[in-house]
C-alpha cells in the first residue's frame, strides 16, 4: 500500500473515531440531565441517582 493511501484511511479512522466519541458524551449528558440529577453534589448524585 501506498503512504497516501494509509495516511488517508488513518485520518478517516480518526475522524470516526472522534465522532463516535462526541456522540457517547452528549449521550452521558443526555442521560444524567434525563435523571435531573446534575444539579447535585458527586456524592448524592451516586446515592440518589444510582447511576
Amino acid at each position: 500500500m501506498r503512504n497516501e493511501y494509509k495516511e488517508k484511511i488513518a485520518s478517516k479512522i480518526v475522524a470516526r473515531y472522534a465522532d463516535l466519541e462526541v456522540r457517547i458524551i452528549q449521550d452521558i449528558v443526555r442521560r444524567i440531565k434525563k435523571t435531573g440529577c446534575h444539579d447535585r453534589t458527586d456524592v448524592a448524585f451516586w446515592e440518589d441517582c444510582g447511576i
